[in-house]
């Protein structure tokens, strides 16, 4: 019946519609004699986990009857005082369509130091376990002693000696009694009856929120910004119960009761002890050379860990030049969201721990059309923007950086764009050597580069062109560059696919021209040392300048990149990586995907984040990591999906990147985006994303890939547990609704395009089993005035359909993209052969990745720890593809691998992410392969169980 009932709630469009139907039938149904007055009684709430809070129950007893019930009351522990603590439920239901449900807040207590305080809770509940505890421990030792006697009685009589006499036996302790405990604990704590009444504070209110209807795009229910005043609901409105507490509430303990129509709830939380003290940390702000008066530089984003409230942020102009503006943003670096940065005392720029604050250096440009170059131009050129950063309160430990923006030369000669392709993260390598790669551009100030009455005598080239790459080593205490190798423009890798001509306005005649950009690729192999590694790369360009006499030559230069690596020469001495992750726990990462706004990975873990909570209230959590590996790893707990939780997939929209957030899919049939915002800092919280589908085309959406335009996003598909034909399926398909680079919803419920089961098959109740997909994009050369692909879906299928998972041998199936789809049709099953043209067979298969630049698909065989590479070439002739092993326990120098449950490789990336899950019973890892060379290591590796206090939840660690 609980099944049947939730099923009901959650498909909300048929409950909607019958409401309304009986509201709209009142007077036949009066006739009829059914009862059809409004009732505003309402079913119990359910609220969503995620929100860290856990619902426990209690005895209580009735002072005049003595009667024993059983209170349930929602609980979190050591919150902020100085952030709101909410929890989020569904849409009410149990009331008639037409119901006004009152709300309102019973009564708020002060229960610090009472029974019903978390802390003194939690006290007792250990301190009688100990008890007990120690308990048996004693009535073993008691029988232990009692035996003895016994069989040295009865020895003395068989041997007729004196009779022993019976031991003294340690009397237990009163576990059941409190007073007893209290002794024990060293103190007694207050009554609830005791706890002091603050209703009337407004420290707790709610807020109403209107459910919205899928299939009608139309809200239902009640909105209300919160407050703490009595107020009404109407049916499928969601309630958002929230503490809103003062910065100087830290350390104590809060119950409320708040009603809707005729149901309770009970919630208590306790605060934090007030921790500003923010984790050291150095070298964290971002310098630049030779940036152009006019334009502005962002920052690389910073965050803070250690604290748990707010940090003020201080900013100062430290040089002689200060004529420029510092712009700040928190959480997204979307134009929109920078702010002039000024000093306010009252009203500081404060900042929380994971919260990502970006920082912009504005230049100043002057009159730079006028060939009089006069003081008002030069002023802003061959300048110092320095700049200083406080984080912290008075009397904690101020964590300070500083950078300097530098301006260029007035006769500053642009140089080229240079990009790595690998390493891009900072991770460990088990080789000692490595393939530096990556590309180089003509820049578009090059392009766009005239003399101006700026550089007179510059050479400047009819085509613009690369003229070598230098390479050096950095030593990584002192910085000292030494050159180790160059690369000469014959040694380049001309990427036709990439040059193109852009039409640039020629500043002396004003008429538009077209002008090459060429793109080059470029690799250098350079040896290793154990320990760090660093290496700094410049290209240099055709566009010069001879002073007279020709004396000297200056060359247009690059600003150089820099990567950084970790040479270990024995796996066995690969430990715990980055060492700040040495309490972190990352249990079960399913799957991740890259950000290429801040280079950073969010990673989907299925673990629930407090191990006290079970089942559905245990969903998973998604973890933040910057590739630059330099700040602790961040976390957002994921709100529970009812019935059979779980997370199984994440996904950024590479295509249209400008939109952010991620779409994050769970089980049954839950899909929810996740704006920047929500996704901001080191929250323990969520609202279930700005969009989200309950119950609609695909009950068990897994991994997930995008279109080449960002427009469909497809998903893995299972069997739900009803078999129903509508959703039996191994490929679904949603059309996000994305207007003026904003998400707005996913679109109408498209649902399954491909299934592997016949109309018989369903009947007879198999399983559709498909658990990864990738999407391979060719572009369409037929297509010369617009961009168009040709496009595969490449799907992972556990062949067994008699049970729900991958156990055995997995198909490999491709779909290819159209405007429609027949199910049963769609996808044509694939095979693999090796060079010889013998058969290869996948078992256990549970992800692939797949590069379109390279025309190769990647997919992981868990049973025997294999990684295949696949061709792709001929995928729209053939359906057999040769694969080629890359990894494998016999290949040397390569991480060990477990159980990996996601291969990624999106956006420009053209190396690949492995997350590997509970390798060796021990720790999880993320491991990469670079795709030119196939090397490979670690970029993080961490515990699988919590390590560090067990007390603490996994993203308190």
């Amino acid at each position: 019946m609980v099944k049947n009932k939730t099923e009901s709630i959650l498909k909300f469009s048929a409950t909607a519609l019958i409401l309304s139907l009986l509201s709209g039938c009142l007077t036949d149904l009066d006739n009829a004699g059914v009862d059809t007055s409004t009732s505003t009684d309402i079913e119990p709430i359910i609220y969503r986990g995620g929100f860290g809070f856990t619902r426990y129950a209690r005895e209580a007893v009735d002072a005049e009857t003595g009667q024993v019930s059983i209170e349930y009351f929602y609980e979190r522990s050591d919150v902020p005082a100085d952030f709101a603590t909410l929890i989020n439920s569904a849409g009410i239901y149990g009331m008639s369509a037409d119901a006004q449900v009152p709300v309102q807040v019973v009564s708020v207590k002060d229960i610090t130091n009472t029974t019903y305080d978390p802390r003194i809770r939690k006290t007792i509940i250990a301190t009688t376990e100990e008890c007990i505890k120690r308990n048996e421990n004693t009535k073993t030792s008691n029988e232990n002693a009692k035996l003895s006697w016994q069989e040295a009685v009865a020895d003395a009589e068989e041997n007729g000696r004196p009779l022993p006499d019976e031991p003294t036996y340690t009397e237990l302790e009163a576990c059941d009694d409190i007073d007893y405990i209290y002794a024990l604990m060293s103190y007694t704590p207050l009554l609830i009856e005791d706890a002091l009444d603050v209703t009337n504070e407004g420290f707790f209110k709610y807020q109403l929120k209107a459910t919205l209807d899928i299939d009608t795009k139309e809200y239902n229910g009640t909105n209300a910004s919160l407050t703490s005043e009595p107020g009404q609901l109407m049916l499928m409105t969601n309630i958002t119960p929230t503490f809103d507490l003062r910065d100087d509430q830290w350390e104590r303990a809060y119950q409320a009761i708040i009603q809707v129509g005729n149901h309770t709830d009970e919630f208590i939380i306790n605060t934090a002890l007030r921790n500003p003290q923010i984790d050291p940390k150095s070298e964290f702000l971002t310098s630049k050379r030779n940036l152009k008066p006019g334009r502005y530089f962002d920052m690389e984003p910073i965050t803070f860990s250690g604290f748990n409230t707010n940090a003020p942020v201080v900013l100062t102009k430290t040089g002689s030049f200060t004529d420029f503006d510092i712009f700040t943003a928190v959480g997204s670096n979307l134009d929109e969201n920078f702010s002039l940065y000024t000093l306010d005392e009252e009203n500081p720029l404060t900042i929380r721990a994971g919260q990502r604050l970006y920082i912009r250096v504005q230049s100043k440009e002057g009159d730079n059309q006028s060939c009089d170059i006069n003081e008002d131009i030069l002023k802003y050129y061959d300048q110092e923007l320095a700049l200083k950063i406080e984080v912290g309160e008075e009397g904690t430990e101020i964590v300070e950086g500083t950078a300097v923006v530098h301006t260029q030369p007035i006769d500053y000669l642009p140089g080229a764009d240079l990009t790595w392709q690998y390493p891009v993260a900072k991770g460990i390598v088990l080789e000692d050597n490595m393939e530096l790669r990556g590309k180089v551009y003509t820049s578009y100030d090059q392009l766009e580069f005239s003399n101006n009455c700026r550089v007179p005598d510059a050479n400047i080239p009819d085509e613009y062109d690369i003229t070598e790459i230098n390479i050096h080593s950095k030593n990584t205490t002192t910085g000292a560059l030494t050159h180790i190798g160059t690369l000469t423009s014959d040694q380049l890798i001309p990427l036709e696919s990439e040059s193109e001509y852009v039409e640039i306005i020629n500043p002396e005649t004003n008429e538009p021209e077209l002008k090459l950009r060429k793109a080059y690729a470029w690799q250098y192999p350079v040896p290793l040392v154990i320990g760090d590694n660093a290496f700094t790369i410049d290209a240099t360009s055709n566009l010069t300048r001879t002073w007279p006499d020709e004396v000297a030559q200056q060359v247009a230069i690059s600003e150089p990149i820099e990567a950084n690596t970790y040479y270990v020469n024995d796996i066995e001495n690969v430990g715990i990586y980055p060492s700040f992750l040495a309490n972190s726990v990352l249990e079960q990462p399913v799957d991740l995907t890259l950000n290429p706004m801040d280079n950073s990975l969010y990673i989907l873990d299925k673990s629930g984040n407090n191990d006290d909570i079970v089942g559905n209230q245990a969903p998973g959590i998604l973890w933040r990591y910057a590739l630059h590996g330099r700040d602790k790893i961040s976390c957002l707990t994921l709100p529970w999906s009812w019935q059979d939780a779980g997370v199984n997939g994440v996904q950024f929209n590479h295509a249209i990147s400008k939109v952010g957030g991620v779409v994050i899919g769970s089980s049954p049939g839950n899909l929810a985006y996740y704006d920047n915002d929500d996704l901001d800092g080191d929250i323990s919280q969520s609202n279930m994303g700005q969009f989200q589908t309950n119950w609609e085309g695909v009950k068990h959406p897994g991994h997930f890939a995008y279109s080449a335009d960002g427009t469909q996003l497809f998903m893995t598909a299972k069997s739900d547990y009803s078999f129903d034909p509508k959703y039996q399926g191994i490929v679904g398909l949603k059309t996000p609704n994305i207007e003026d680079f904003v998400f707005k919803g996913f679109g109408s419920g498209i649902g399954i395009i491909a299934k592997e089961t016949t109309s018989s098959e369903d009947a007879a109740r198999l399983y559709n089993n498909a658990v990864s997909l990738d999407i391979f994009s060719r572009r369409d050369a037929a297509e010369l005035d617009q961009v168009a692909y040709n496009e595969w879906l490449l799907v992972l299928d556990g062949k067994d359909n008699t049970a729900s998972g991958n156990f055995g041998e997995t198909y490999l199936r491709k779909i290819q993209v159209r405007d429609s789809y027949t199910p049963e049709t769609a996808a044509v099953r694939q095979t693999l052969v090796d060079s010889q043209g013998n058969p290869i067979r996948l078992y256990k298969a549970d992800a692939i990745a797949v590069s379109s630049s390279r025309e190769k698909a990647y997919i992981v065989d868990n049973k025997d720890k294999l990684i295949y590479e696949v061709d792709l070439a001929n995928i729209a002739q053939s359906d057999a593809l040769t694969a080629t092993l890359i990894a494998s326990p016999d290949h040397p120098n390569q991480p060990t691998l477990g159980n990996i449950k996601s291969l990624v490789i999106e956006g420009d990336m053209d190396y690949m992410v492995i997350a590997d899950v509970q390798n060796g019973g021990d720790y999880s890892a993320l491991i990469t392969m670079d795709l030119e060379s196939r090397q490979m290591g670690y970029i993080l590796k961490t515990n699988n169980t919590l390590v560090g206090d067990e007390s603490k939840t996994h993203c308190e660690q």
